[in-house]
């Protein structure tokens, strides 16, 4: 049987980006926008899960080493899944999304993306393109180099488990 993933992330560009590369890039799955870093994921939705669930968590690492709350809330989500017995695999994107696009990309910067100045005005456009996964091939989007990010405090980064 296959396992059905549910990817939690931080917010609408992280969103825009697994639904733009998943299937071709890395295994197709649900997406729920939540920022495991500041929310506790509920029992309530982790009852609601398959038994082959798998909960890919996408994390910014920007904050979590300028904030230990959300460094704590975390591990606290971990233990929350394996209390209640649901795979998991953590992801952790070098600061933020932003960073990762260039890590993967030919891009020297996220500017260069779209031609724009401010991240804002980047995640504008990002979020309201139309073909994104032709955008990031055209910028050379390699998958092996995106969330690569590993930290021996937090869970084992396992982006590799997802990646087709």
């Amino acid at each position: 049987m296959r396992n059905i993933i549910h990817y939690f992330v931080e917010g609408e560009c992280e969103k825009k980006l697994i639904n733009a590369i998943k299937n071709k890039y890395i295994q197709s799955g649900k997406i729920r926008i939540k920022n495991i870093s500041q929310e506790v994921i509920h029992k309530a939705v982790l009852r609601t899960l398959e038994k082959n669930a798998v909960c890919v968590m996408v994390v910014d690492t920007d904050v979590l080493y300028s904030n230990e709350k959300c460094f704590q809330k975390i591990l606290e989500n971990k233990r929350n899944l394996e209390k209640n017995n649901v795979n998991y695999i953590f992801i952790y994107q070098n600061k933020n999304l932003e960073d990762e696009i260039v890590k993967s990309t030919n891009l020297k910067k996220i500017s260069e993306m779209f031609g724009v100045n401010s991240v804002g005005e980047h995640k504008t456009i990002f979020i309201e393109h139309k073909n994104l996964i032709q955008k990031l091939e055209s910028i050379g989007f390699d998958v092996n180099k995106i969330w690569l990010y590993n930290d021996n405090k937090l869970p084992e980064n396992k982006s590799k488990k997802i990646k087709l």
